[in-house]
């Protein structure tokens, strides 16, 4: 579903003809909705549906939601920017109905994984899954770039949506097989999003919340524009805006169990230290050259600290929460990320829509030509504000061995692993010279 499916959403927006400012809305205001969404799903959880009950419906409604796409890439004859206000209204049911499911799987998945073994199975699980979305966005490349070629390129969007919807259908009957242990929720443990909103300043848990949210938001500052720097600026085909994509996320499932085996032992918060820092400097990588080969070792080094980050503040969520809580803070969280990551996406719209070309330039800020440029910069300066000000007011939650940063750098890059090997055999090769 991911990989035929969401990958080239943004594509298929740009193929509909859509501006730089409604391309940017479809990351803005749709993950809104779907924030808002859980409430719904929180609402029916607390009145006692059934998990597995509020899951399925969620995920049918989906898979339809799929089919739907994919029929108006089938009845728009020529690219037209009206049809993107219908595609943002179907992407939204889509994430609005996926959403409302979060707060009874938060809920549901936590009661069946152990605590001592989250970070690992999430990574398991995460790199396992992530090797179909990656084969799936592959083959979605080259039926796109063949469909362009042959002239049908709205068409081969609605096969790769049509097959996104039958994935989610199958993957529906598969959650359905899940366990689903008794649960139960006092009066005492509700608390509304007020509530939690009031206790920000004594709460190390909403602490994290905003942290998150802001990096997220930042990020969105310039990552909504990514596939339109891409297919617009430097024209690359949608093999190779495939194949960047794809890097990012092998590099993120090569790394997600060894980042699930360091936060279990360093704790979420050191991991998330890392790979934030490694994150505010993602931004800027596309502004020393637009090098095919250059741009892949780009991804390769977001992927590495992405899956770090996602992650970790997965995890978090589940240590810092006990279970009749989980599924409420999981929905506020979510609220707070998807507003700050729409107010992200639509201040960068802004930028790019209605800024001078000169923007930035005549203050001597910065030089480049492209107006992306100017976004990743200022994404960059967004995130190492956010990271400095914001990561020290949380803590980590359950005990963990202490670490430096470097320590665990070199543990997760094998960089250690490698000097240790390269002296042993320098060691080895004078011993056999005196000898």
């Amino acid at each position: 579903m991911v990989g035929f499916g969401e990958t080239f959403l943004s594509s298929f927006a740009i193929a509909l003809g859509g501006t730089a400012f409604q391309v940017g809305m479809m990351s803005a205001i749709p993950p809104l909705v779907a924030a808002l969404s859980q409430t719904l799903g929180l609402n029916l959880f607390r009145r006692g549906v059934p998990r597995k009950k509020i899951i399925t419906t969620g995920v049918f409604i989906q898979g339809i939601s799929w089919f739907c796409i994919a029929a108006l890439a089938l009845l728009v004859s020529h690219a037209s920017s009206w049809t993107i206000w219908i595609l943002l209204l179907l992407w939204s049911i889509y994430l609005g109905s996926g959403n409302t499911t979060a707060p009874a799987w938060n809920s549901l998945i936590g009661d069946l994984v152990p605590p001592t073994i989250r970070g690992s199975y999430f990574g398991f699980r995460t790199q396992r899954s992530g090797w179909i979305t990656v084969g799936s966005m592959l083959i979605g490349g080259l039926v796109l770039s063949y469909a362009r070629t042959s002239g049908y390129e709205l068409p081969g969007f609605a096969v790769l949506f049509s097959i996104a919807g039958i994935a989610r259908l199958i993957s529906g009957y598969w959650l359905a097989q899940y366990d689903e242990p008794g649960y139960s929720i006092t009066k005492n443990e509700q608390f509304s999003f007020y509530d939690f909103l009031r206790k920000t300043r004594s709460s190390n848990f909403a602490k994290f919340v905003f942290f998150l949210g802001l990096m997220n938001g930042a990020a969105s500052f310039s990552g909504s524009y990514f596939s339109l720097y891409i297919l617009r600026d430097l024209k690359l085909s949608y093999i190779a805006f495939s194949g960047l994509v794809t890097i990012q996320l092998i590099t993120q499932y090569l790394f997600m169990t060894q980042w699930g085996k360091l936060s279990d032992e360093f704790g979420n918060k050191k991991i998330l230290e890392v790979c934030a820092l490694g994150i505010c400097f993602s931004s800027i990588i596309w502004l020393a050259s637009d090098n095919y080969i250059y741009m892949c070792f780009g991804q390769i080094y977001g992927g590495l600290f992405w899956a770090g980050f996602n992650l970790a503040a997965g995890n978090f969520l589940f240590d810092a929460v006990t279970p009749p809580k989980r599924a409420q803070c999981a929905t506020y969280t979510t609220l707070i990320n998807s507003s700050f990551v729409a107010l992200g996406s639509y201040l960068g719209g802004l930028i790019v829509t209605y800024a001078p070309p000169d923007f930035l330039i005549n203050h001597g800020l910065f030089t480049g030509t492209s107006i992306y440029f100017k976004i990743f910069v200022i994404s960059l300066v967004l995130r190492l504000t956010i990271y400095f000000l914001m990561l020290p007011k949380f803590t980590e939650v359950r005990s963990v061995s202490p670490s430096r940063h470097r320590d665990i750098f070199y543990r997760i890059t094998g960089i250690h692993s490698v000097a240790e090997a390269s002296f042993e055999w320098i060691n080895a090769a004078r011993s056999r010279k005196d000898r």
